[in-house]
């Protein structure tokens, strides 16, 4: 799968926040940015 602007590939996967304390969330989403994470699906399971 490509990211929206067709020049890369997609990479992440699911995140459900409100499965996790609300403290850790900034580090979430700077560790994902460490990662490369570019694509998630948000709250799925909500």
């Amino acid at each position: 799968m490509l990211t929206a602007d067709g020049r890369g590939i997609a990479f992440g996967g699911d995140y459900s926040p409100d499965q996790w304390p609300e403290e850790i969330w900034d580090d979430d989403i700077r560790l994902m940015g460490q990662a490369g994470v570019n694509t998630v699906a948000l709250a799925i399971f909500s």
